[in-house]
């Protein structure tokens, strides 16, 4: 499983490219959720003595990044992962991807880099840990600030242009994160899992009732569907964020119609015949 850690939430840190000419977010939440989760201080405390870095240690990582998260983490150790993913969400925002090189993170994180390896086993899993985790704090968030709306396809919209709000506060470092998790490896594929564990919750707290169970999960599977495309072809170069933006909408549209002016939801509800 991806590694989470508990209590990470948005808070202050460096924001990315701001795509030119997009709109800022509309509401305080989205300016909220745009801040980088607040992974802790990665400061080393008073008096601490530095670690030194033993060679050979980055070679045997690969191993231990598929170990570690089987067992649960003591405090301090919870305490230096935050410090070297808060690193790694610093220099992808002031860098992009290229600038997360692993002994970097070790540098700004003041660990051994045989350190940052024994919690991730690559910079992709890094990189895709750290988005697990970005996504985790925004569904915490919208736990805290439900979505708002008079019906389904309203709410989904809040909820879509909270999050197309923050990686739009944050482009570059957006874009670092969603290259990690493209990654091939174990480590990153039960992010992955993750990531979509946690994007349909996120979803699935903008429908009610009235929408039938078997069409919820059939609309949350092919908003995913097109928002993972839309990304993917936004961080391979394809077409802008905007773009991206657009069409994720789009396909909203088409999937949840809103009512029309004589009050008819037909495409807010409805049973098991919809899309």
């Amino acid at each position: 499983m991806c590694p989470r850690e508990p209590g990470l939430g948005p808070g202050p840190g460096q924001a990315g490219d701001a795509p030119r000419g997009h709109p800022a977010p509309r509401s305080p939440r989205a300016r909220t959720l745009g801040r980088l989760p607040d992974v802790g201080d990665h400061r080393r405390r008073p008096g601490a003595r530095p670690r030194r870095d033993r060679a050979g240690w980055a070679a045997r990582g690969a191993t231990w990044g598929a170990t570690v998260t089987a067992r649960p983490l003591t405090e301090r150790q919870q305490q230096r992962r935050r410090r070297v993913v808060r690193a790694a969400l610093d220099l992808a925002a002031a860098g992009g991807y290229e600038a997360v090189q692993m002994r970097d993170v070790a540098a700004r994180a003041e660990v051994a880099l045989g350190t940052v390896y024994h919690y991730f086993s690559s910079k992709d899993h890094l990189l895709a840990a750290a988005l697990v985790e970005w996504v985790g704090a925004l569904e915490r968030a919208v736990i805290a600030e439900p979505p708002v709306g008079t019906g389904t396809a309203e709410r989904v919209r809040d909820l879509l242009g909270r999050t197309t709000g923050a990686m739009a506060a944050n482009e570059r470092l957006s874009a670092a994160l969603i290259t990690g998790l493209l990654s091939d490896s174990p480590e990153v594929g039960r992010c992955q899992e993750e990531m979509h564990a946690v994007f349909s919750r996120l979803l699935a707290t903008g429908f009610d009732d009235s929408v039938d169970p078997g069409r919820r999960r059939r609309i949350i599977r092919s908003v995913e569907h097109v928002w993972f495309s839309a990304l993917i072809g936004w961080t391979k170069g394809w077409m802008p964020l905007e773009q991206a933006i657009a069409e994720l909408h789009e396909a909203v549209d088409l999937l949840l119609p809103a009512p029309d002016a004589r009050g008819d939801a037909a495409g807010d509800v409805g049973g098991d015949g919809g899309p």
